[in-house]
């Protein structure tokens, strides 16, 4: 459990290490940005996500994975849905939570992906533009954001997945933001839209070896 502090309060989240870790070389980094049900202050939240993934493949994971936890009354970024109105974004609880975990880890700091589902797929989309220059790769999953953000999208290569029959998040979130990077000029990103998958397409996207690999790697498959 790394601890660190976040507006002068003690803050703790989950890192998780691939089975194979030492500490002599230099891993690639995994955040993942939860759902909002799992919100809080515990820091313990595996409960849907990558988590499960984590535990039932730790094999397919060659990277460290930090997983911070959003403050009840935040949201990992601002964005214009009915869920999220006059919450304020958790971005700097990001930023301290990765810049814990480069102080206590070793991470390759080039080698540094973003990843979330549902709300944590809004929090890519968002924080993910906000900080693009601190990414290899993004990837968020049944998630939206803020077309007005497109162009700096093109920066990063970004793969998207979405379920044909989410009836939580409507695929077509996800497709909206697709549009608007291709739109900006962007040629280095990626739709998946999986047919007949409902809200939890987490479950197939974390246990995908093609999308596992361009988290490590920020390399989209041709």
């Amino acid at each position: 459990m790394l601890e660190y502090r976040v507006d002068g309060a003690a803050r703790r989240c989950p890192v998780w290490l691939p089975p194979d870790f030492t500490s002599d070389r230099r891993w690639p980094l995994v955040v993942f940005l939860h759902a909002y049900e799992e919100r809080g202050d515990d820091g313990e939240h595996l409960v849907v996500g990558i988590g499960p993934a984590l535990e039932s493949e730790p094999g397919m994971f060659p990277c460290i994975v930090l997983l911070p936890q959003c403050p009840q009354g935040h949201v990992w970024s601002v964005v214009d849905r009915p869920w999220a109105e006059g919450m304020s974004g958790a971005e700097h609880h990001i930023d301290a939570a990765i810049d814990a975990v480069l102080g206590h880890y070793p991470v390759d700091a080039t080698k540094i992906a973003l990843t979330g589902a549902s709300m944590g797929g809004y929090g890519v989309f968002g924080y993910g533009a906000e900080r693009a220059e601190r990414f290899h790769a993004l990837a968020p999953i049944c998630g939206g954001g803020d077309m007005g953000r497109a162009e700096v999208l093109t920066r990063t290569p970004l793969w998207a997945v979405h379920g044909s029959d989410d009836d939580v998040v409507p695929a077509d979130e996800s497709r909206r933001m697709i549009t608007a990077i291709t739109a900006a000029g962007g040629t280095r990103h990626r739709y998946t839209e999986v047919e007949g998958a409902g809200h939890d397409v987490w479950d197939v996207a974390y246990r995908d070896p093609s999308f596992l690999r361009f988290l490590s790697s920020g390399t989209l498959p041709r």
